[in-house]
């Protein structure tokens, strides 16, 4: 099981810049990743529910709307949240825009993970090129 998250992109405050890494112990990103269909949404209270998160900011934060994003082996491989220092009530809209970004995700990180193996195969070939016509 996964412990730490790494964060990959933010926007707004402290503490979320791009590489930090925190524990998934008492983070609402677990729940969401445990959620039926890997989306979570608190529409108030977080930081209620999560202390220790709570802690990490100097305005209080109240909601968060999370989804999964799948990786390409089908395992869950990060989470795209929303949190607000405001009480954001849950909508099927939201749910789309979150379903649908994080589907984006998923085919971008499917990609990257294409082209890895393509530029592999092309040093292999490369290499067996010159093996070969050193051979003859």
């Amino acid at each position: 099981a996964q412990d730490e998250m790494r964060v990959v992109g933010a926007a707004g405050g402290a503490p979320w810049r791009r590489g930090v890494t925190y524990s998934l112990h008492g983070a609402p990103c677990a729940a969401c990743l445990a959620a039926p269909h890997g989306m979570l949404v608190i529409e108030s209270g977080l930081g209620a529910q999560y202390p220790a998160l709570a802690a990490q900011h100097d305005t209080p934060l109240e909601s968060f709307h999370g989804i999964a994003i799948e990786g390409p082996g089908g395992a869950w491989t990060g989470v795209l949240s929303l949190l607000d220092e405001q009480a954001h009530a849950d909508s099927p809209a939201d749910r789309a825009l979150l379903r649908t970004a994080a589907n984006r995700i998923r085919q971008e990180l499917a990609r990257a993970d294409d082209e890895t193996h393509l530029r592999e195969r092309e040093r292999e070939l490369a290499l067996a090129r010159q093996l070969t016509s050193d051979a003859i």
